[in-house]
């Protein structure tokens, strides 16, 4: 109880110093005042402490911004409303894989790109995502790539947990987007050897967990960011599995010894995560436009985060203080963002 108390009391503290050297009640100060912007979040968690730091930083620009908990949204229903002016902006953009909904005609508003866009690099390829292997199986086996399994009945067999001769994935939930994307990866890669084992996705990653530390073979489908990768680490438990030769032809050097070869092939284009947001809403405040391009937040930080709500800290007053917490301890970033945004406005 001390400890969470003295947590709170910091990023109190924190978000203090941050105001009163970031912020006045001068209109140049404040150039978002009177304007309300409707912020949704994603409907999956990793993504909420993103959009905490955004409305953080808003508010200190003067906007009222809403509660991004009472939108919670796919992504089909955030470019929707965003294109009909629903909706101001998230911080939930995944490109290229968004560009699918931003081409996308609708009766009512015509195609979706032509009213709401991707701004600003919030993680640069933070959206990794791929097939990890248990190490010891791989080390054992020798096994670096998909089609290895595939090709080998006796491989096949190590990884079947349902006893029925395929090897299995531990995948998405059906409605996910990433179920559809495992089983192009599959039919492509040998659907006679494996299956996607889709539902529950935290029964998923507790399996895996449990195969791991039983020494037993799993492949597991997993991204960033997330705390599953703090949980299950490349180079450590697992391994990125290597896709060759089925698979995105995109290759990726990830850092020595997390993936099966040096030279990795995931399967799945790498995403940027993205600012999206209303066109006509950033056109009409360039002082929100310029915050969008300036924030950068470390894939290390929001897989921390993550970890830390796996962990029980996913209350919305948790949200609220990692954020200020963050925003406290890159004070200096955080200040020459705010300037940047206060510029921007002065000269437009």
């Amino acid at each position: 109880m001390r400890r969470a108390l003295l947590g709170v009391l910091l990023a109190a503290a924190l978000a203090l110093t941050l105001a009163a050297c970031g912020g006045s009640d001068d209109a140049s100060d404040t150039p978002g005042r009177g304007t309300s912007v409707t912020m949704a979040r994603a409907t999956w968690a990793t993504g909420w402490f993103q959009a905490e730091i955004y409305v953080s930083l808003l508010r200190r620009l003067g906007y009222q911004v809403s509660n991004p908990a009472d939108l919670e949204l796919t992504q089909q229903q955030f470019y929707e409303g965003a294109a009909r002016g629903e909706i101001d902006v998230w911080a939930n953009g995944w490109f290229p894989d968004d560009e699918q909904f931003l081409e996308q005609n609708v009766d009512d508003v015509g195609r979706l790109g032509d009213a709401v866009e991707p701004v600003g690099l919030q993680v640069d390829e933070g959206g990794l995502a791929g097939i990890l292997i248990d190490r010891a199986t791989a080390t054992r086996e020798n096994i670096t790539t998909l089609g290895q399994i595939v090709a080998d009945s006796r491989l096949t067999r190590l990884f079947d947990i349902d006893g029925n001769g395929k090897a299995d994935i531990l995948g998405c939930p059906t409605k996910w987007t990433c179920k559809g994307e495992i089983d192009a990866l599959i039919a492509e890669a040998g659907a006679d050897a494996l299956q996607q084992v889709s539902g529950d996705r935290e029964e998923a990653v507790e399996l895996a967990l449990r195969l791991v530390q039983d020494g037993r073979p799993v492949l597991l489908y997993a991204w960033t960011p997330t705390g599953t990768i703090e949980r299950l680490t490349p180079g450590e438990q697992v391994r990125w599995l290597d896709t060759s030769p089925a698979g995105a032809p995109e290759r990726l050097v990830l850092e020595r010894g997390s993936c099966t070869r040096a030279r990795c092939r995931m399967g799945f284009v790498p995403n940027d995560i993205r600012i999206a947001a209303n066109s006509r809403f950033l056109d009409e405040n360039p002082a929100a436009r310029e915050l969008f391009e300036q924030v950068q937040i470390p894939l290390e930080d929001i897989q921390a985060q993550n970890l830390a709500m796996e962990a029980g800290a996913n209350r919305p007053a948790d949200l609220a203080n990692q954020a200020e917490q963050w925003l406290g301890e890159r004070r200096g970033e955080a200040l020459d963002w705010l300037r940047a945004a206060r510029s921007a406005a002065d000269d437009s």
